[in-house]
């Protein structure tokens, strides 16, 4: 992770190049966002609104460095066989995840359990959010999919906001395979 207190590009790359000795097949290299109302930001807060403001800041990486970072993540990252596939993900060949992928794409995927979001056939299925029972949930699955053909016309907007976040873009493939009906079910392995 970077953009965290007292991090410099020096220290992020001598943990990353940890990382890769450890040969993952995967990498997530999130950068830190400060949110309002959390633990850490009343810690932080005076670097933080600074550095919201594109100001110098004392325990956070400003702007600048945090950029830098990046940068230099996705060059380390590129020479060491990792794939960038999304914003902050990097795998090696074949190795991408399905789940995150699946998610921008617009894949089907169905998620068990109270919290659990999923979405069949472009249509999101609402959790329960108590202990609802399985049959009501079943139902509104059904539903949901009998109603799925009527929205395909406005998916492809919805589509178009999320491709942002993934470095390939949107190809007949990913529409071809997700016309074939299936839920991808995640954990498994791209390619």
């Amino acid at each position: 992770m970077s953009g965290l207190p007292y991090q410099t590009l020096d220290k992020f790359l001598e943990s990353l190049q940890t990382v890769i000795r450890l040969k993952p097949e995967h990498i997530s290299a999130y950068s830190l966002i400060i949110e309002k109302g959390t633990p850490f930001y009343e810690r932080y807060k005076f670097d933080a609104v600074k550095q919201e403001a594109g100001l110098h800041t004392e325990i956070l990486p400003d702007e600048d460095e945090v950029y830098r970072i990046y940068k230099a993540t996705q060059d380390v990252l590129k020479q060491a066989g990792y794939r960038q596939y999304e914003i902050s993900n990097f795998a090696q060949p074949g190795y991408a995840c399905r789940h995150n992928i699946g998610y921008w794409t617009r894949e089907n995927y169905l998620g068990l359990g109270l919290g659990a979001s999923s979405l069949v056939e472009m249509s999101g299925i609402p959790t329960p959010g108590s202990c609802m029972r399985m049959e009501n949930f079943v139902t509104t699955c059904r539903k949901s999919l009998r109603q799925s053909f009527l929205k395909r016309r406005g998916a492809c907007r919805t589509r178009g906001s999320l491709d942002w976040q993934l470095c390939t873009g949107t190809g007949t493939d990913s529409d071809k395979k997700r016309a074939d009906g299936r839920i991808y079910v995640s954990g498994a392995a791209d390619e």
